[in-house]
């Protein structure tokens, strides 16, 4: 009886993927109402934004003022960053030996907690700023939490969204999944690149 309710439940499917590969673009009314799409949507939607909430925007337009406000000339600041790309480079020659052998969601995983590990990094001498704890090497904490992200970029954190799109959704809603998790996540962007100045100065 169960065996048969998987059946049937399962040619449901396949009639209501039959008639949606029919249709033309989808709506993101049509992608909610459908169950499997509408699951789809939000893994993509999640994967969009790990950037977003990472620390690469912040560190994009702020890394070298950072590293002066926590000890570093600018000169040194410049050298730190270039030791930075090329520490976590390697990571790139080796990352699609690593999504091949061990899969999409482990990846997200770990792009999830090197994103999260970044953030405690970068934490830590903006703390000791806070609180007068300016030993020297405050520095050397955002560098290694700056590595950590850069590898999570280099590890395919930019193109994990994309990449499960053309893996999880019909071509007919890939469009539509496309605009609607890619769009807002770049508006939160464009935000907090510009409220950081002024979050910083009174938060830390």
């Amino acid at each position: 009886n169960d065996e048969q309710k998987q059946v049937e439940e399962a040619i449901r499917e396949m009639i209501h993927e039959n008639k949606q590969a029919g249709k033309g673009k989808s709506s993101v009314l049509d992608i909610l109402q459908h169950r499997t799409h509408r699951f789809s949507l939000f893994l993509v939607f999640m994967c969009s934004l790990v950037p977003v909430f990472s620390g690469l925007n912040i560190k994009s337009q702020y890394l070298v003022e950072l590293l002066i406000s926590y000890g570093l000339s600018q000169s040194n600041s410049t050298i730190a960053i270039m030791v930075i790309s090329a520490v976590s480079l390697p990571v790139s020659f080796i990352a699609p030996l690593i999504i091949e052998k061990y899969g999409r969601r482990p990846i997200f995983v770990l792009l999830t907690w090197l994103c999260a590990f970044e953030w405690i990094g970068m934490a830590i001498p903006e703390m000791a700023n806070n609180f007068g704890w300016l030993f020297e090497t405050r520095w050397l904490f955002a560098c290694l939490a700056a590595v950590l992200g850069q590898s999570a970029v280099n590890l395919g954190m930019l193109v994990m969204a994309p990449i499960m799109i053309s893996e999880l959704c019909p071509h007919n809603i890939r469009a539509t999944v496309s605009q609607a998790t890619q769009v807002p996540p770049i508006a939160i962007a464009v935000l907090e690149v510009f409220m950081f100045p002024t979050l910083r100065a009174p938060f830390g």
